[in-house]
């Protein structure tokens, strides 16, 4: 049990952008801060493609909280990623 690897920020998000590209949902890093609503990130359908928006003004490690909140409810079964990223995804 305390043998859990922490997964770095960086490299986490790659590879949930990765994971992402992969079934086809693209990952975008947006200003919200000109809009006059305040948006937060989140995923959403867009002329039909699905779309994950993140704002680009968060930190590496709020980013990934973001992506990984985002993703909930997709499907991961049959795509690879590092277990701390993984364990990381069924704790948030």
């Amino acid at each position: 049990m305390g043998n859990r690897r922490k997964a770095d920020p960086d490299l986490a998000l790659q590879a949930l952008e990765e994971a992402c590209g992969k079934l086809g949902v693209e990952v975008r890093y947006a200003d919200f801060t000109a809009d006059e609503i305040h948006p937060t990130s989140g995923r959403c359908r867009l002329e039909g493609r699905d779309l994950i928006l993140v704002d680009h003004t968060l930190n590496s490690a709020e980013r990934l909280r973001a992506l990984g909140s985002a993703m909930k409810g997709l499907d991961l079964e049959e795509i690879f990623l590092p277990p701390a990223v993984r364990e990381l995804l069924e704790t948030e």
